[in-house]
């Protein structure tokens, strides 16, 4: 009986766990003839994206920081939870049409590069989005040490990165299947020589 209550508490704090999850994921790519890469850890509740962060290398710049986009940042508080995220970069010129769906929709997910908090028209925007055939794409708007750089398009290369805690979640409830079953199995055995 003991075993059963701690199966299902130990059932429990997973789910509650993995209600919120961190996606972790390398990204890369080109853009207008120049290479980028970085990462990007987004925080997703419920297939949307509601905070995230991360380094981009690129366009002369080296692991800057990233901080997505969403509607609740500063800047952002016209719009609503169902319209397009939209921002203006540092060179002043606005991109528009992003949201927070996680995997990135053909609309995709915006962030504000070089800085850990996003500020509108302060800093040069990155937009990740599906081409809707499997395949994805990014564009780079803004200012760049002196150079402009206007609703450049490009190629991205996601690839996913396993989260540590996933792992640990996941080892840990092998460990507890095999808890249980040996337990089982001792209960067994001893049910059979009484």
């Amino acid at each position: 009986m003991k075993l059963r209550l701690f199966g299902l508490a130990f059932a429990a704090l997973c789910s509650m766990t993995l209600a919120a999850r961190a996606s972790i994921f390398d990204i890369s790519g080109v853009i207008d003839g120049i290479d980028y890469s970085g990462s990007v850890v987004l925080d997703v509740t419920g297939g949307q994206a509601i905070s995230g962060s991360g380094t981009f290398s690129g366009f002369g710049e080296t692991n800057v920081p990233l901080v997505l986009i969403t509607t609740a940042t500063p800047g952002n508080e016209n719009e609503s939870s169902a319209a397009p995220v939209g921002f203006r970069a540092n060179d002043g010129t606005d991109l528009f049409g992003a949201d927070t769906v996680f995997p990135p929709s053909e609309n995709g997910l915006l962030f504000d590069v070089g800085t850990k908090v996003a500020e509108f028209g302060q800093f040069p925007l990155l937009g990740l989005f599906s081409n809707g055939n499997g395949t994805f794409g990014a564009v780079f708007t803004g200012n760049v040490g002196g150079t402009e750089h206007f609703d450049e398009s490009g190629t991205l290369n996601i690839s996913a990165v396993p989260e540590p805690s996933t792992w640990a979640m996941m080892i840990l409830g092998f460990c507890g299947l095999g808890f249980m079953a040996y337990r089982r199995k001792q209960n067994g055995v001893a049910l059979a020589t009484t």
